[in-house]
């Protein structure tokens, strides 16, 4: 069970995700994926999924507020968006002990250490995105001790005392450079 949160943009590559996922469930039938969100592709994507055969797969949430309750009912999270800034989401997910398969474009590189905590993929390379999808289903027993590294990550990298202090070293740094 995979899923995604982000508003249904071009910047969030959905449709990367969602011909990656197209090929996952050739070989993995009950495999499903949750869209949760909305957004102006709203339609595209819903003929896509239509077109493909892919309405048993691939469930349309749209917006939600309960997303917590929704997080801890994936087994893996994709973020395969074209660009990013700091997603609070991946922080979120991992929080709950779930790993992120996200792609190497702003913060995501420095939540997760790809193969440690969850895996980093190029922007728009389907080929890499079905590979690390195929490896989550293929492995989710081995996949224990990196959603509990997810979890360390956060607890101990981004916990509020963490955060004041490297604001505070940057603050300082910036007036007694």
């Amino acid at each position: 069970c995979f899923g995604t949160i982000a508003r249904l943009t071009e910047q969030k590559g959905i449709f990367y995700l969602l011909k990656a996922f197209k090929e996952i469930v050739k070989k993995n039938e009950n495999t499903f994926l949750f869209l949760i969100g909305d957004g102006e592709l709203r339609e595209d994507i819903e003929h896509y999924i239509i077109e493909n055969n892919l309405r048993h797969n691939i469930i349309m949430v749209g917006k939600r507020a309960d997303i917590m309750d929704i997080i801890s009912s994936l087994d893996c999270y994709i973020l395969p968006s074209i660009y990013e800034g700091f997603p609070i989401t991946n922080l979120e997910v991992m929080s709950s002990e779930r790993i992120v398969i996200a792609t190497n474009v702003g913060g995501n590189k420095e939540i997760i250490v790809d193969g440690v905590n969850g895996y980093l993929v190029d922007p728009k390379n389907i080929e890499q995105l079905k590979s690390k999808l195929e490896y989550v289903l293929n492995n989710r027993e081995n996949l224990m001790e990196m959603n509990k590294n997810a979890r360390r990550t956060i607890e101990k990298r981004f916990n509020l005392d963490n955060i004041y202090k490297e604001y505070l070293d940057y603050y300082n740094s910036l007036f007694n450079g």
